[in-house]
């Protein structure tokens, strides 16, 4: 009997001590391993992301020649082109007065060969991005005139409808177009007379992106705060 009544009240003052300390741990979880704060356990995750991975898959052109001619485009999906893909916060402002952090989002890309099919100096053939932007904008958007300008420039720069071009080229680094160089010489010479984004002297689908501050923008997050003075 005694050691069942000393074993009760051990339980009892355990109990007890949970149930006035319970509200104090849920706290203390909850400050250090969820809500996102300067000083939380979980800002280090936050601010460099672990590993996640880009697959890109281009369609290369196989008939071009035909496709000029009216013909329908024979299309090979080449690929998967496979980067590891990492997220630094950088520039971070934290504004404790408004629970929001501000702070610029810099991706950095590494090729996998292993995961990949196909290396980034594989040669394809797609369509020539800026020549058909163009050609859509003069067509649909434009007047007669600017449209009639427009089309003169594709001739006198020789553009073509299609260009074959390196796969690293194609999806990071960029390759050069005579039509943006143009534009870009023009821009030089009557300012922002040319609406033409300083950023866009080459093409490519994530030109100027791998290991930017300023390519997604500046962004601005909510983050969680406690009903307390205390900072997370």
């Amino acid at each position: 009997m005694c050691r069942c009544g000393f074993t009760s009240a051990i339980l009892g003052i355990i109990g007890l001590i949970l149930a006035l300390t319970t509200s104090l741990i849920f706290d203390l979880i909850l400050q250090n391993y969820v809500l996102l704060g300067p000083n939380s356990m979980s800002v280090d995750l936050w601010s460099n992301t672990p590993k996640i991975t880009t697959s890109v898959y281009i369609f290369d052109v196989t008939n071009e020649d035909e496709v000029m001619k009216g013909k329908k485009p024979k299309l090979v999906e080449r690929g998967p082109y496979v980067y590891d893909e990492y997220h630094h916060k950088v520039n971070t402002k934290w504004n404790l007065d408004n629970g929001t952090v501000t702070y610029q989002n810099v991706r950095e890309y590494h090729f996998n060969a292993k995961a990949s099919n196909g290396t980034p100096e594989d040669n394809l053939t797609i369509v020539n991005a800026p020549a058909a932007t163009i050609s859509y904008l003069s067509y649909y958007l434009l007047s007669l005139l600017v449209r009639v300008g427009c089309l003169l420039l594709l001739v006198i720069y020789h553009e073509t409808a299609f260009v074959t071009k390196p796969v690293h080229e194609i999806i990071f680094d960029g390759y050069k177009d005579p039509l943006l160089t143009a534009l870009r010489k023009l821009k030089d010479i009557l300012g922002d007379l040319i609406p033409f984004p300083d950023e866009m002297d080459k093409f490519a689908i994530f030109y100027k992106r791998n290991m930017s501050a300023s390519y997604d923008g500046a962004v601005s997050y909510t983050h969680l705060t406690l009903p307390t003075n205390r900072e997370v």
